[in-house]
Formats: C-alpha cells, sequence, structure tokens
C-alpha cells in the first residue's frame, strides 16, 4: 500500500511540474509575442523558441493526461474554422495576381493554429481556465513594464508610446491588447471587487493613453458600458450608467484641458472631430479613408472570392506611396477573399456571440467578458486587421475555451463527461 501511495505522489509531483512548464512556456511565448515581435517572417528566433518550446510541453502534457488520444481525435470547432479559413488563403494562390503575397502569409496563419489547438486541448477544468486567463493578464503586464521601463520620465507622454521600437510591432496592436485586458480585468472588478483588479485598471489604462489609440480608449469604454448593461445581477443599472458617465465627462475633459494627456491623447480625438466636422484631420485618417476606399473598388471588381490572401497591399503599392494593408479587417477579407472569405473568416465570431448569449439568457454570468471581447473586437476590427495577429487569435481561443466552460457549467445536472464545442472536453 504505502509502495502505490508513493507512486501516486511521485506521478502527481511530476503532473505538477509539467503544469507549470506549460503554463511557464505559455507566459514565455505571450510575452513575446507583446513585447519582443519581430516582424519579419524567420528573423523572430526568440518567438521560435517560444513556440516550439510551448509546442512540445503542451503535445507532451495533452498526451500524458490524455487529453490528446489519436484513436479518439476530436477537432475544436475553432481549429475546423481557422484551418479552413487558411485553406481558402491557400487556395486564392489560383486566382492571385501576387501569388507569392497569399503564401507568405500562410506559415504565420499555421502557426496560429497550432498554438491555439494546443491551447485549447490543455483547458479541463474551471480551474485551467482562470489560470489561463491570468496568463495573457499577466503577459500584458509585463508589456507595460517593458514600454514604461524603455523611455525616460520626460518622454512617456510622447504620441503613440509602445510602436515597433519599443514592442516589436505596431502601436495599433499594443492598444489592442491593452483594451482586451482591460475588459477582462473590469468585468472581475465589477463581480470580485477586489482592490488588486482596480490597481491594474488604472495602471493598464494609463498605459493604453499613451499609446495614443482613439479606437482602443473607445473599446474600453463601450465594453464597460456593455458589461453593466448586459449583467442580469447589476443592482441600480441605470444609477450605474449614469455614474460611468459622469466619470467619462470628467476624463474628456481632462484630455483635452490636461497638457501632458492632450498630447497623448487628446489631440487624436480633436483630430477625429475636425475631420467628422470639416474633412480636416490628421494624415492617417485620410490614408485610411483611402485605404478602405481602394479595398471596396477592389472588392467590387472581384466580389465572389476577391483578389488573393494578402494582396490588398500588394494593389495598393502601385497607387500609393507604400504598400501597406487597409486597416480595416472587414475589407481586408472582403477585397482579398471576397463574400466568400467574409463569411468564412466571420462566421465563427457569431458562433461565439450567440453561444455566449444564450448561455448569459441560462444564467451563466462569468461567459459576459468572453462575450463583449468578441463583441468588441468585431466592431473595432473597422479600423484594425487581425486575422493573421497570433495574441489576437489566442484572445479568440480563449473566448471559445469560455463558451466550452459555459457549456459544461450548464450541464453539470447531467453525469456524463460532456464533449463541447466540437471537442474540447471540459470536466
Amino acid at each position: 500500500m504505502d509502495v502505490v501511495k508513493s507512486k501516486n505522489q511521485k506521478v502527481n509531483k511530476f503532473s505538477y511540474i509539467i503544469d507549470r512548464m506549460t503554463d511557464i512556456l505559455l507566459l514565455f511565448l505571450l510575452c513575446v509575442l507583446t513585447s519582443h515581435n519581430v516582424s519579419v517572417e524567420g528573423e523572430n528566433y526568440i518567438y521560435y523558441l517560444a513556440f516550439f518550446s510551448y509546442i512540445g510541453i503542451a503535445g507532451f502534457r495533452a498526451i500524458l493526461k490524455s487529453y490528446l488520444n489519436l484513436f479518439h481525435f476530436k477537432i475544436p470547432v475553432q481549429t475546423l474554422w481557422y484551418g479552413l479559413f487558411i485553406v481558402l488563403g491557400l487556395t486564392s494562390y489560383l486566382w492571385a495576381k501576387y501569388p507569392d503575397a497569399a503564401m507568405d502569409m500562410i506559415s504565420r496563419l499555421t502557426q496560429n493554429m497550432i498554438l491555439s489547438f494546443f491551447m485549447i486541448i490543455n483547458v479541463k477544468t474551471k480551474e485551467d481556465f482562470r489560470r489561463l486567463q491570468n496568463i495573457f493578464i499577466l503577459s500584458v503586464v509585463y508589456m507595460s513594464l517593458k514600454i514604461l521601463f524603455s523611455v525616460s520620465p520626460s518622454e512617456l507622454f510622447s504620441r503613440h508610446l509602445g510602436n515597433y521600437d519599443i514592442t516589436g510591432h505596431n502601436v495599433n496592436f499594443t492598444a489592442f491588447y491593452f483594451a482586451i485586458i482591460l475588459i477582462l480585468l473590469f468585468y472581475r472588478f465589477y463581480v470580485e471587487k477586489s482592490r488588486l483588479y482596480i490597481a491594474l485598471i488604472l495602471f493598464l489604462g494609463f498605459m493604453l493613453i499613451l499609446t495614443s489609440s482613439r479606437k482602443a480608449l473607445l473599446m474600453i469604454i463601450i465594453g464597460f458600458f456593455l458589461i453593466v448593461l448586459f449583467d442580469k445581477n447589476t443592482k441600480h443599472k441605470l444609477l450605474k450608467l449614469i455614474i460611468g458617465m459622469l466619470i467619462f465627462a470628467v476624463f474628456v475633459y481632462l484630455i483635452f484641458t490636461n497638457e501632458k494627456l492632450y498630447r497623448a491623447i487628446g489631440w487624436k480625438f480633436d483630430s477625429m472631430l475636425s475631420f467628422l466636422e470639416n474633412n480636416k484631420g490628421d494624415k492617417s485618417l485620410y490614408e485610411r479613408k483611402f485605404f478602405r476606399e481602394y479595398a471596396v473598388e477592389l472588392f467590387y471588381k472581384n466580389p465572389f472570392v476577391g483578389v488573393g490572401l494578402n494582396n490588398f497591399s500588394q494593389y495598393l503599392g502601385k497607387v500609393f506611396s507604400r504598400a501597406t494593408y487597409s486597416h480595416n479587417n472587414w475589407l481586408e477579407m472582403l477585397s482579398c477573399l471576397g463574400v466568400v472569405g467574409f463569411v468564412m473568416y466571420y462566421w465563427f465570431y457569431l458562433y461565439c456571440i450567440f453561444k455566449s448569449y444564450n448561455q448569459l439568457k441560462r444564467g451563466y454570468r462569468s461567459i459576459l467578458p468572453f462575450m463583449i471581447i468578441i463583441i468588441t473586437m468585431f466592431i473595432f476590427e473597422y479600423a484594425q486587421i487581425v486575422y493573421y495577429d497570433t495574441f489576437i487569435q489566442l484572445v479568440i481561443s480563449l473566448c471559445f475555451i469560455g463558451v466550452s466552460v459555459g457549456d459544461r457549467a450548464l450541464e453539470m445536472n447531467t453525469n456524463k463527461r460532456y464533449s463541447v464545442s466540437g471537442g474540447n472536453e471540459i470536466e
């Protein structure tokens, strides 16, 4: 009996070590994605180290715990969705005017699918899911510290803090990452009332302001509002919404009257208002308007299957001073992959939103932040390209796991294992 007990203790200890190694390597991967990115494919060596290390340990853990069973292999809906999207992108090689551009994107998309798959199958309990959320939060806290300690205090309120020179990626992605995590933190504070979340919200909110991102700031404002609006457990909802609007009004006053805040973010809103009122604003507004118009023009010429994955930038380079993406995920899908690609990409968003909403109606409150994240992401993809971004795709996978956990939570009255959402089994 003592021998068996000792053996079980060793197995449990080994399993615990593997669990923590998986967590640590995922955190390492996310920190690389948020803070040490290299945009040139094939040159981001620290990313490849993180990628293969995580895939190796996550795959080993999945086999060790029988999460990955080749005899009873199940494909999560998320993997099926993204895999089919990759197939469409690969197929567009056949009709793309710039086929090499389409092929250049396939490697990144395939990596995203593999990472998402292993992250999904390694979550089996609510505790696993909670720990996974914490890892995402920590990676963005790390990013904020990386940004904060990369500049002198006098440069803090300079514009677009967190751009390529610090994080390795566009500042719009930096701001988007902040906004997503802030929505998750706000929900936790709203439900759990912990002061730790207040501190994190204030800190990360401050760092978001320093990115000078209009859309990310609007994203969290709308996200916070929707959480209060959709939460059925909220008492005095109208009063809280009024208080929230008053706080927002004070914030708007500060960013327009405080010199440092105006230099960081206020000028962007000033420019946006001028653009809306009399068509005068900063250069980026004019450029993005042209990009959208050109994307629509390409879509009209090729409405069914588009001009080919990642081909918009190549077409744009022939009529504009630089070759870049459309800055609009909706129009990037429509112009590059047509109606077929748009539907193939965005049906999964609707799937997660409808599943989440049904769970919310049935009383599963914990799904709310993930529903709001997907909704706000969809809205603000009007001004952001996300289909290839690894961190964003992992966030979408996180929301999908939330749906899976919600399915299981609502089926706890059964005594059998419940296979949810196309292969992600939650205990």
